[in-house]
């Protein structure tokens, strides 16, 4: 290797990905150029200059981790705050006022299954999205009435299939409720775009 071969890889030396045989290489020429060996020094000066700005971008290990415990009790915190007979109350009532506005909306904004004569609309977008919204309309049900079967059921798999143990918890039971209140939601929303096509 030359000196000029050497000049070329010396940033990627200095970022230390060359492998070992190169790296070799570029040693016994920059250990015979001080020109070269005064480029390195620069480079490594530049590293640690980039390095010492970038890092409040990048936490620690250690601060990750504290942030997500602290994220964590946090949520533990609210799940375990919310009354739980007031909460069941309000699931229970937004599931009523969901299907009774699906079965005003079918019984008096039917779209029939197929797209609205008057206008001209793509057919595979129309055949994705009708068997989409009645999807997450029935995954969102299901998720908002059956949130501690579904928890259950995942603690089951995890412990039998995957051998991990996960801890109880009413956050992950909450978790699936509001995942299920906002598939109702978006598929309201989904039914209100196919009809309006």
């Amino acid at each position: 290797m030359n000196v000029d071969e050497a000049r070329n890889l010396l940033p990627m030396y200095a970022d230390g990905l060359l492998d070992s045989g190169t790296a070799q290489e570029l040693e016994t020429v920059l250990s015979s150029t001080p020109d070269l060996q005064a480029e390195y020094q620069k480079l490594k000066e530049e590293n640690a200059l980039i390095a010492e700005a970038l890092a409040p971008l990048h936490p620690s290990h250690s601060a990750r981790i504290k942030l997500s415990e602290a994220m964590r009790e946090a949520a533990e915190h609210v799940a375990s705050t919310i009354p739980a007979r007031g909460w069941r109350i309000f699931r229970y009532i937004f599931t009523f006022v969901a299907l009774l506005f699906f079965l005003v909306l079918v019984n008096f904004v039917p779209i029939n299954g197929q797209p609205n004569p008057d206008v001209t609309v793509n057919d595979r977008m129309y055949k994705l999205l009708y068997p989409a919204t009645l999807a997450a309309f029935v995954v969102g049900l299901g998720c908002n009435l059956g949130a501690q079967a579904m928890y259950n059921v995942e603690a089951w798999v995890m412990v039998n299939v995957f051998r991990r143990h996960i801890e109880r918890s009413t956050v992950r039971v909450l978790l699936f409720e509001v995942f299920g209140m906002v598939c109702v939601v978006a598929a309201g929303l989904g039914y209100i775009l196919l009809v309006s096509m």
